[in-house]
């Protein structure tokens, strides 16, 4: 299945309240093997031992997120509004890579509404505007600029 045909098969929106379920849907969004651990090299031997919010953080396929990363950016960067809106996020950590912007608009803040601009992107192209503006609000929001 394409990254296109995945994207499309999910919700077309996606929102998240907490951490837990933050990484449910980038489990979803990144096609995640649900037997990979992130073992810290093999320091991590007694994965049962671990209090259930350390094991659903560490449930997590850097494998899968690189290769579908690699993907999203490639199917977007070509795009003009996709390449200024990573550029206007790498500007936010002093970088002019707009791979550093795509990993940005990645993040914990934003990922919803790229995924939701993806999706549309792949199936609704009326609404990829409305998105993409939601998008590059929430950028520009001082709010978002806090930890």
């Amino acid at each position: 299945m394409t990254l296109k045909e995945h994207i499309t098969s999910l919700s077309s929106f996606i929102q998240y309240n907490t951490d837990a379920e933050y990484r449910a849907h980038i489990r979803k969004i990144f096609r995640f093997n649900p037997n990979e651990k992130f073992t810290y090299e093999g320091k991590i031997t007694k994965f049962s031992e671990l209090d259930q919010e350390t094991q659903d953080e560490l449930m997590f396929d850097s494998k899968q997120v690189s290769q579908t990363m690699d993907e999203l950016y490639e199917d977007t960067i070509k795009d003009g509004v996709f390449r200024e809106l990573y550029m206007s996020a790498a500007g936010r950590m002093f970088s002019t890579d707009p791979k550093i912007g795509h990993a940005i608009v990645c993040s914990y803040d934003l990922i919803h509404y790229l995924s939701n601009v993806y999706f549309v992107l792949c199936s609704e192209f009326c609404l990829l505007h409305h998105f993409l503006n939601d998008l590059i609000d929430e950028m520009y929001n001082p709010l978002c600029t806090q930890t």
